[in-house]
């Protein structure tokens, strides 16, 4: 079983941060000092807060390592990917296209993860749907499935944009980035969905969500496969699932 590596991270500056915060609370809102029942309820409120900030925000060589450790695949024979190489007329470059794709297309969702905007370092509530299709050839190779959802969970501990994090998810799930190291798939497609706390709590205040979504590879030459993995996620909500 995958093990998630944490380090030991120091949190005195945190720590020190979040009772800045309590200052202002005390001196700007409650008149320079708490009653009773204020007291006993910020007492150790720094450092909850604090060891609850290190556990959503973490290093980024820690996210990457423990993606990598997530890698671990499993053999499945042909894969089910066809394509043909024909010549693009207004490049005259050599180009594959898919030709035929049978049940080689693996949809794991909806995923529920949690991360923090880069603007306010607010929640972020995300609903992830993460779709692959493995290389063609005889040793064709798929992720546990359980690896997804802890590659969306992971990559989602350090405050980025919604979009870099759709695109992030793509690349670890095609070919990889400099920063996560890939799968090596034929193609990837990622559906991401976010209702953010800056725009909930803050501002104008409206319970939206935001959609956007990042093709790789065989998705990206052929519509169709995108077409089909919204398909199979307008079939899970169906089934209520």
């Amino acid at each position: 079983m995958a093990q998630v590596k944490r380090e030991k991270l120091d949190i005195s500056l945190l720590e020190s941060a979040f009772e800045n915060k309590l200052k202002w609370i005390k001196d700007v809102c409650s008149d320079g000092k708490f009653d009773e029942l204020d007291i006993a309820n910020f007492d150790g409120t720094a450092l909850r807060s604090a060891k609850a900030f290190a556990e959503m925000v973490r290093p980024k060589k820690e996210i990457a390592e423990n993606c990598k450790s997530f890698m671990k695949s499993f053999p499945i024979g042909e894969s089910y990917v066809n394509t043909v190489e024909e010549i693009d007329e207004e490049t005259n470059e050599k180009k594959l296209r898919v030709v035929n794709v049978g049940n080689g297309m693996i949809t794991v969702g909806p995923i529920k993860t949690f991360g923090l905007c880069p603007h306010h370092l607010l929640p972020i509530e995300y609903t992830v749907y993460l779709c692959y299709i493995p290389k063609n050839g005889e040793n064709s190779k798929v992720l546990g499935l359980s690896k997804l959802p802890r590659i969306a969970k992971e990559v989602s501990k350090f405050p980025m944009l919604q979009e870099s994090y759709a695109r992030n998810l793509a690349d670890i799930l095609y070919e990889g980035n400099d920063w996560l190291e890939g799968i090596n798939s034929a193609g990837s497609c990622v559906l991401v969905m976010g209702q953010h706390g800056c725009v909930l709590c803050r501002g104008v205040q409206e319970d939206c969500i935001t959609s956007c979504a990042e093709v790789r590879g065989c998705f990206a030459d052929d519509p169709r496969l995108e077409d089909k993995f919204y398909k199979q996620i307008e079939n899970v909500r169906h089934c209520g699932l």
